[in-house]
């Protein structure tokens, strides 16, 4: 898997980051302080994250002092679409970042954070406890599809996968049609 573009630029403006990285498609990252950013192998960032490595607003207001800090994003860390990281945050290794997200602080490994400021809700562990039980009671607003996660899968598992889900979309959608 080649690196993205981005990832090969931000690494030689001097951030850290890992192998097997996805950034989605406009993820916004302070390039003029990628020193101040560390991401760990296998991390993702979801499309629209945006990660601030300084906050000058006092600054811009009354001439106060800009503010500047590490983004550290711990490996097989997600971060969900929208989301926006401040500076002197750390994410810990396997932590799940929700949606839209506003992270202030530090998110311990294995934890599920989500809201407007950022809280732990669960672990992981318990995530998937809720996902499985959903999953044990089928509803109609839900499906599932099993798969190799993405930074696994070889190219025909992707087609696999891809005729996987329009099966899987085309059988959910009947049932919905049917009622």
């Amino acid at each position: 898997m080649l690196d993205d573009e981005r990832i090969v630029e931000l690494r030689a403006l001097g951030a850290r980051i890992g192998e097997g990285v996805y950034f989605g498609p406009t993820v916004y990252i302070e390039k003029d302080f990628a020193q101040l950013l560390s991401i760990g192998d296998g991390a993702v960032l979801s499309q629209g994250t945006t990660i601030l490595l300084h906050d000058s607003s006092l600054n811009n207001v009354i001439g106060a002092a800009m503010k500047f800090g590490e983004v550290n994003i711990g490996e097989r860390a997600y971060i969900g679409a929208n989301s926006t990281i401040l500076c002197g945050v750390t994410i810990g290794p396997r932590a799940l970042v929700g949606a839209c997200t506003l992270v202030n602080s530090d998110i311990p490994a294995d934890a599920v954070a989500y809201g407007q400021p950022g809280r732990v809700m669960s672990t992981v562990a318990e995530a998937v406890d809720r996902q499985n039980t959903l999953r044990a009671q089928p509803d109609k607003r839900h499906f599932f599809v099993d798969t190799t996660p993405w930074r696994e899968r070889t190219e025909s598992e992707y087609a696999e996968f891809n005729a996987s889900l329009s099966r899987g979309i085309d059988q959910f959608l009947e049932g919905i049609d049917s009622e």
